[in-house]
């Protein structure tokens, strides 16, 4: 038998919240009220899978996050000891190269070879001075970069472990700092409330309720006014289920977790580009270094097989 008219408008009141059944006169026989209820409650389960699954593919993104994190800073501090040895080579061959040159000048008379001595002191004092300001330079980079890291640290530990939470607080401490010399103003709300939209506020959005007031019944009386946060759109207080309500609130929850765990993965990502920017420079040093090395250690050896 076919839906009549009454049956389609009975239909469209009941999911609307505007139906004007009493609680003591719900048809809990009629079985078009009965097949609603079991699709909504199918329907509150398939949300609640769902977004227990997308929890579970964050929270494993964040795991390895981390990991990569972690390998990231052991291999930072593997590339300074290669650039500390690098600077040690140099050292020890900037000596060989002066013990070369103490036992070629031996072979001259005593006047030629303080001549020579004070002429090779001033050829070689000029190169090797601007040699240690370089070097200078890059300790001070690298103590400079230093630094920075302890106090990320340090500001990751104060937020309880949170690197957004921590990169946060930084932005926010460098902020003050600029509004005290006059600068960054208009910058505050508006950076703000970008940072506070993301994928986690769209998710949210997706499964957002209803709120509101629908008016019905006899004397200007309203229902839907006291409808929870969690309560499934289009149903009623009169006939929500409660098994429906108590899947959504679980779904709910799952949400609120999914964008504070992308908020967490998002801090850490911003983390890791800064590290890797950071290893990237000292990469760029240590091949330079690398060069330098490999020249000073043929021109050694060819003033070597010079003297023999």
């Amino acid at each position: 038998m076919g839906r009549t008219h009454d049956d389609e408008k009975n239909r469209s009141a009941l999911f609307s919240g505007t139906s004007r059944n009493r609680p003591g006169d719900r048809p809990d026989g009629d079985p078009e009220v009965v097949k609603m209820t079991m699709q909504a409650r199918k329907l509150a389960g398939e949300t609640e899978s769902t977004t227990q699954r997308i929890l579970s593919r964050v929270n494993e993104a964040h795991s390895l996050g981390t990991e990569s994190a972690v390998q990231l800073k052991e291999q930072r501090e593997q590339l300074y000891r290669i650039e500390d040895g690098l600077d040690e080579i140099q050292d020890n061959m900037k000596t060989s190269d002066r013990l070369l040159r103490s036992i070629k000048s031996i072979g001259g008379s005593i006047a030629n070879a303080f001549r020579r001595k004070k002429e090779k002191k001033e050829k070689v004092e000029g190169p090797q001075s601007g040699m240690a300001a370089d070097r200078l330079q890059f300790e001070q980079e690298k103590q400079r970069e230093r630094e920075r890291e302890e106090e990320r640290q340090k500001a990751i530990a104060a937020a309880g472990g949170d690197p957004l939470a921590a990169r946060a607080a930084m932005a926010k401490k460098e902020a003050a700092m600029a509004e005290a010399k006059g600068e960054g103003e208009g910058e505050g709300e508006e950076g703000k409330q970008k940072k506070k939209g993301g994928f986690g506020s769209g998710l949210k959005k997706l499964f957002s309720r209803k709120k509101g007031e629908a008016g019905a019944g006899k004397g200007g009386e309203s229902k839907g006014k006291n409808l929870s946060r969690s309560e499934p759109v289009g149903l009623s207080s009169d006939y929500a289920d409660q098994q429906v309500h108590a899947t959504m609130k679980r779904a709910d929850d799952n949400l609120d977790e999914i964008s504070r765990a992308i908020g967490k993965l998002k801090g850490l990502a911003l983390d890791m580009g800064d590290e890797l920017t950071t290893q990237n420079k000292v990469i760029e040093r240590v091949a330079a270094k690398t060069e330098e090395t490999d020249m000073m250690v043929n021109a050694t050896n060819r003033k070597m097989r010079k003297m023999l």
